[in-house]
């Protein structure tokens, strides 16, 4: 009797084993297993796509304007898809509120592979042979133009190149959130990667980021620097390379049997243990 109830505990407990363990072996399964390996770039891709979707929250429409500089300090055409002017009740004094009108643009660019910037600067964008890429601000208004250039945003969505399964994106959901006027830099590392499922290729870069930022003196207009925000960003000379490995259901029945036959092997040989010390000492 004392037998057969050790050795239906023993079977209940290899029972509730392996059906955990099964479970287990399923879920893996199913899920995406994802092969990653790290290379030398020797891609010959020429621009990479840019996507962003950023809201400034006290700067109006007409002030935005998203510039892409290129390694040799040449423009790029960086015309957004779509801007959406936004309303923003703020307190003046208590009891009373104003409207200040924000912007949303959404966009994408084309950008060479190579180190550069894009950023949102006062002033109308111009470029010329000697200077290169300048905002000009009218001289009669400056000090004001400086003023009000309230650079607060957050960053709804930032990538560069085409998205992948899994992709994250560092500086999604990132704000600043400030009332003085600033100059912030964006510090964008890429690396290169390739996402392969299925035989399709997908180029992409995964990136890292650091940020720095300097409050702007007006008082002094003759050598005041540019306020704005910045994304300045280069390229990691390694490429990473996410393969999507296919699983087989033979695979599966495989390892099944496996966690079947070794769950009843070690509990058999746990039982036959104790038992023969349990008989040892009993027959003392």
């Amino acid at each position: 009797m004392k037998k057969t109830n050790a050795g239906g505990i023993v079977t209940a407990i290899a029972l509730v084993v392996m059906f955990m363990l099964t479970v287990i072996e399923i879920s893996n399964f199913r899920s995406v297993e994802i092969i990653e390996s790290v290379t030398v770039d020797t891609t010959k891709e020429q621009k990479i796509m840019i996507r962003y979707d950023i809201s400034f929250h006290e700067m109006p429409c007409d002030r935005v304007n998203v510039d892409l500089i290129d390694q040799n300090g040449a423009q790029q055409p960086s015309d957004p898809l779509d801007m959406q002017a936004k309303s923003k009740v703020l307190l003046a004094v208590p009891g009373e509120t104003y409207d200040h009108e924000g912007c949303r643009v959404i966009g994408k660019m084309m950008a060479l592979k190579g180190s550069g910037n894009f950023h949102v600067a006062p002033g109308i964008p111009t470029n010329s042979p000697l200077s290169g890429h300048t905002h000009t601000l009218n001289p009669f208004t400056l000090e004001d133009d400086l003023r009000n250039a309230k650079l607060s945003h957050t960053i709804h969505y930032l990538s560069f190149g085409y998205p992948f399964p899994g992709a994250k994106n560092a500086l999604d959901g990132v704000s600043l959130m400030t009332d003085q006027i600033v100059k912030h830099v964006y510090y964008v590392r890429l690396v290169p990667t390739i996402y392969v499922e299925d035989n399709v290729v997908i180029s992409s870069h995964q990136y890292s980021v650091t940020n720095h930022t300097e409050n702007i003196d007006i008082s002094n207009t003759w050598t005041i620097q540019m306020p704005g925000i910045y994304w300045k960003y280069d390229f990691s000379p390694m490429l990473i390379k996410l393969e999507q490995r296919e699983k087989y259901f033979t695979h599966l029945l495989t390892r099944l049997s496996a966690v079947i036959g070794g769950v009843w092997v070690v509990l058999g040989i746990l039982y036959s243990s104790t038992r023969h010390i349990f008989e040892k000492f009993t027959h003392q």
